[in-house]
């Protein structure tokens, strides 16, 4: 759980958190959540189609991000953002994500979470192969 930022409404304040599931099949997936002043949790719905984030290798000193672009899809009462990871961020230690604009209760947030490049399948095959031998 990544959190994003938060918005008052009156007295109250709602809470938003990101969800970052670890990238599989060439895609970083995450889940939008809000908490509310009774720290009660909820999926977070909100109306944009896309999310605009840019992202970079770990392992890289500077240089130019590239863009991803999370697309919303349906999971029962909640949206899954996923972005399919580009070839060229594919190898590597793992990837810095960074979201600069996301409209939540009216107000622009900005946030952003490291995640693997490399799918734990893969991973675990990886270490099984070499504790083997």
């Amino acid at each position: 759980m990544v959190p994003i930022g938060h918005t008052h409404q009156g007295s109250e304040a709602t809470h938003y958190y990101a969800e970052i599931m670890p990238p599989a099949d060439g895609k970083v997936t995450m889940y939008l959540t809000r908490t509310d002043a009774y720290e009660k949790s909820q999926p977070l719905q909100i109306d944009a189609e896309e999310i605009l984030a840019y992202a970079a290798p770990l392992d890289r000193q500077a240089g130019l991000a590239t863009e991803l672009v999370f697309h919303a899809t349906k999971d029962g009462d909640r949206a899954v953002w996923s972005a399919k990871i580009p070839e060229s961020l594919k190898e590597g230690s793992g990837l810095s994500v960074v979201i600069p604009k996301l409209t939540l209760g009216d107000e622009w947030q900005n946030f952003s979470f490291q995640t693997s490049s490399v799918p734990p399948s893969d991973l675990s095959e990886d270490t099984t192969a070499e504790d083997s031998e």
